[in-house]
């Protein structure tokens, strides 16, 4: 133990004496105004004590160049480790950057998958005057979204019927899918006043996916509500529908059973991708049917509901796997049988999928994705 120790601090020491050269000539650059070559010392050296001085840069760099603040900023940004503690000292010198600083610092904070500033993004959507900003902003909630962000995004959700610079069609999708994948109810009323005064079947679908996801009775109520208003045209039933498929309320699951039965492919893929991210232990058999279904593409979109119906579905999804078996569908009872971890079914699938792929090597027109 005792050796150990010392090893340890030896191996410290010789570390902190060998960054110390490259500190030392980064201080005197720094004292002598030349910036960025002592930026690129320190990244040079990568040491702790390099990153600490980095970071004590920030309350001098007000004063810099600007190329020499961007320098700054992109070697902290690109240091490899330390990645919250970074954050945090960028986020408290937000004031001391400029639009394109801010930008870059609110992209980090999803890709470094930071969730414990999305409020902090969420509340930059009240201006959608910086439009760089604004988008970035938008694409990295994406990443790191929380429900403490519910708030600020209700407001941010742009009226498509105003004059209101942040309606884009994208940015309008996306804000409303974030607070259907939020799940959270406080976006009910906003949304469906959404749906009650646009006109717009675009709008309508992506309205009806998020209220499907919330899943309250209120928000299936309004959908259901919509849907009967609209029964004359099939786009817009279409459209509103969607929602329905998400919705996990007892009952109305029934709207996803019978579109996987209907005689529309898209129907019955919106189903599927649908049933495939929300599905429980109680949609097994439902799901089953989505994975023994004719059309490959709606078998596809099933797969990713597997790991949603386990443990407790395990065993109505080997049947599954046995009953595709008996299709001649080998590929797709593979791809179930490597979800929940049935290697026995696996390698007779596998098996299965070679005989099958030798006896069409001739023919051109042969798939062997899902088609069999």
């Amino acid at each position: 133990m005792r050796i150990a120790l010392a090893i340890l601090i030896i191996t410290t020491t010789a570390a902190s004496a060998a960054a110390a050269p490259a500190i030392d000539q980064a201080k005197s650059q720094f004292a002598d105004g030349k910036n960025a070559a002592a930026i690129r010392t320190l990244q040079q050296d990568g040491s702790p004590q390099a990153l600490d001085l980095l970071l004590q840069q920030l309350d001098e760099q007000q004063n810099w160049r600007h190329h020499e603040r961007d320098a700054l900023l992109r070697a902290l940004t690109s240091w490899p480790s330390e990645h919250e503690r970074i954050a945090a000292a960028l986020f408290d010198h937000w004031d001391s950057f400029v639009i394109q600083q801010h930008v870059q610092l609110v992209r980090l904070v999803g890709e470094w998958h930071l969730p414990k500033y999305a409020p902090k993004l969420a509340g930059l959507l009240s201006d959608p005057t910086q439009i760089g900003l604004y988008r970035q902003t938008l694409e990295s909630l994406e990443k790191v979204a929380t429900r403490e962000c519910v708030p600020a995004l209700i407001v941010a959700l742009p009226n498509p019927t105003s004059d209101d610079p942040r309606f884009q069609r994208r940015h309008h999708d996306i804000i409303v899918d974030l607070l259907g994948k939020l799940g959270d109810e406080r976006a009910v009323p906003r949304l469906i006043a959404v749906f009650e005064h646009i006109d717009n079947t675009h709008v309508w679908e992506a309205v009806s996916k998020a209220l499907g996801r919330i899943g309250t009775e209120e928000a299936v109520a309004a959908i259901e509500a919509k849907l009967e208003a609209n029964q004359r045209s099939e786009r817009n039933r279409r459209a509103i529908e969607a929602g329905l498929f998400y919705a996990t309320l007892p009952g109305a699951r029934a709207y996803t059973e019978q579109a996987l039965q209907s005689d529309h492919i898209q129907t019955q893929v919106t189903a599927a991708t649908a049933l495939g991210e929300t599905a429980t232990a109680q949609d097994a058999a439902l799901l089953a049917l989505a994975l023994l279904h004719d059309e490959p593409f709606v078998r596809q979109a099933a797969l990713a509901g597997v790991p949603g119906v386990l443990p407790q579905g395990r065993e109505v999804m080997q049947r599954t796997i046995d009953q595709a078996l008996e299709l001649n569908r080998p590929h797709t009872a593979m791809l179930i049988a490597e979800a929940i971890g049935d290697d026995d079914r696996q390698r007779t699938a596998r098996t299965q999928l070679d005989t099958y792929r030798k006896a069409v090597a001739d023919e051109p027109k042969f798939h062997d994705g899902m088609g069999k």
